[in-house]
């Protein structure tokens, strides 16, 4: 004869208050008993009551956060419980989220619960039925009530009343009403009056954090100083876009009369709404009329530990593209130290650290195998290995296929104020351990972490933004250049000599010397600078050679250094 299968029953045990518990028979103890006498009258199926206790005395049931219910089902997820004893459901719990939430642990576990006072069992069919009808009602009920609450706000809204939430800056409350609060309504009316001028949200939070304006800490109740915290562009576009500030109140897509006092008036509040929508429309450009930036989804910020996205403006009808953080594109300028960059001057930046890994045959063999295998493409590596010149790679091979080598090669970059981390993948450190003078003169890669780190600055080339690397490394054919430059020039002034003499001397042509004298003509703070390995990765022998040197010194440090 096959033997029953015990069912393993805990007795769970609740009170919502401590009163009463210190006496010998309180109501845990009644309750446990009544279970325990209904575990007895089932075991002809197998039921056996468990030893341990489960009982809570003086939790509510509207929280699943008490000690012998964690306990409990901790011992279910340990299969040592098979079905749970409760007096009634509601000593379960009382909130129907969490009743939803047990129930789909019990299934999880294959654990069952019923009630000792009321005919629910969820061991049967007939107990799981009723579970889904009442769960059912439930979620009615739910439904109805939101429902209700959400006519009564479109009403209510429909009447100019307002109806609780954040309270906007420049109001208080008093007897459930807006009032305006008249040192924060000067704060407001600046707002306004400075977006009137500045038209940049941007601009006028830093006027507002730079004068000492204090914008209330309603929106982030984390914040240790809840009293005080920094304008940033998002506060003030929410603050301009509120028509609650013109005595109005908005619902949807209907705006109300409301019963407060305006701030602003409304023929104002309406010329700055217009302002404002036609700077939107002139400025920010729809990321969809452009493709995906090359290093979407690579960048972070260091400093602020937010993603780095791509933003395009149009400005006096010139679109400018940019990698800024993301923290800074919603709060502000303040918000983080990491300078706007164009998109053009980082993406070859990168890639030119990229074209130095892969610059021998052996690893673009490598890199077109990877490719392959990741991205089935016909013909791929066939054109990457007839490639000759690795920059060409990246200049014939389509913008996706860029975009994935890129992210086949590094897993992440980091940006700093003054340096940059290329944090490699395992295919991208193979490869550049494959690669002979895979790391660019000044870079330095950390084996251990496969990161190669670069020293950035940002600086203005005739106009336009360039990043250049801040290796402080000094250039000595430069170097060594200059001072030779130096000696003829002294050799000439000082001794007469001809430069057709210096020129026979050193064994050189008549145009070449006469070019390298031009050296001598360097400012002293430029020479300074190249002798402190300080100079532009732009500003080489060959660069100073070809260029028409400023004869002033101011114009040729605006030339060479910025």
């Amino acid at each position: 004869m096959t033997e029953q299968k015990k069912i393993r029953c805990a007795i769970y045990t609740r009170k919502s208050t401590d009163e009463g518990l210190n006496v010998e028979f309180n109501t845990l103890e009644a309750q446990r008993e009544a279970g325990e006498n209904y575990v007895k009258s089932q075991a002809y199926q197998g039921w056996v009551a468990i030893p341990e206790r489960y009982d809570d005395g003086g939790y509510s049931g509207g929280s699943m956060d008490r000690p012998a219910l964690k306990k409990l089902i901790e011992d279910i997820k340990r299969d040592k419980v098979d079905m749970i004893v409760v007096y009634k459901i509601d000593r379960l719990t009382r909130s129907l989220l969490d009743f939803s939430k047990l129930i789909q642990i019990l299934d999880e576990h294959h654990c069952s619960f019923v009630s000792v006072t009321q005919n629910f069992n969820t061991y049967d069919s007939m107990g799981r039925l009723t579970l889904n009808i009442l769960l059912s009602f439930a979620q009615f009920e739910r439904e109805l009530d939101a429902e209700r609450i959400r006519d009564k706000i479109a009403a209510s809204k429909k009447k100019g009343i307002w109806m609780g939430g954040c309270i906007p800056l420049g109001y208080k409350v008093e007897n459930r009403k807006l009032v305006v609060e008249p040192s924060e309504a000067e704060t407001v009316i600046a707002i306004y009056k400075q977006y009137k001028v500045l038209q940049s949200t941007r601009k006028v939070a830093r006027y507002l954090n730079q004068n000492g304006y204090e914008n209330k800490s309603r929106y982030s109740p984390k914040l240790k100083n809840k009293g005080i915290r920094p304008f940033s562009a998002a506060t003030v576009k929410r603050i301009l876009a509120n028509p609650i500030y013109a005595g109005k109140l908005a619902h949807k897509n209907e705006i109300y009369e409301g019963q407060h006092e305006a701030i602003i008036p409304l023929n104002e509040w309406e010329l700055i709404e217009k302002i404002r929508k036609n700077n939107i429309e002139d400025h920010v450009i729809s990321s969809s009329r452009y493709p995906e930036a090359l290093l979407k989804g690579l960048l972070e910020c260091g400093t602020c530990h937010t993603s780095i996205v791509r933003v395009a403006e149009k400005r006096h009808n010139i679109i400018y593209e940019y990698y800024e953080p993301f923290k800074k594109k919603k709060e502000g300028d303040h918000s983080c130290e990491i300078r706007n960059i164009p998109t053009k001057e980082l993406d070859e930046f990168i890639i030119k650290r990229i074209v130095n890994i892969i610059k021998s045959p052996k690893v673009i063999d490598a890199l077109s195998k990877l490719i392959a295998y990741e991205i089935p493409n016909a013909g791929l590596c066939e054109i990457i290995k007839e490639i000759e010149n690795p920059k060409e790679i990246f200049q014939k091979l389509p913008r996706d296929t860029i975009r994935h080598i890129l992210r086949s090669v590094i897993k992440k970059i980091y940006m700093y104020p003054d340096h940059l981390v290329i944090h490699l993948t395992a295919e991208g450190s193979s490869l550049l351990e494959m690669s002979k003078c895979a790391v660019i003169s000044g870079d330095k890669y950390d084996t251990e972490k496969q990161e190669i780190t670069c020293n950035i600055a940002l600086t203005r080339k005739q106009g336009q933004v360039v990043l250049v690397t801040n290796n402080a490394c000094m250039d000595m054919v430069l170097v060594k250049a200059i001072a030779q430059a130096l000696d003829w020039k002294d050799a000439i002034r000082l001794e007469g000599y001809h430069v057709d003499t210096l020129a026979k001397k050193a064994n050189l042509s008549r145009r070449y010397v006469t070019k390298m004298l031009k050296l001598a003509r360097l400012s002293p703070s430029i020479i300074r600078t190249i002798v402190k390995g300080k100079q532009p990765e732009t500003l080489t022998l060959t660069s100073l050679l070809n260029s028409q040197m400023p004869v002033s010194w101011k114009d040729q440090e605006k030339l060479y250094l910025y």
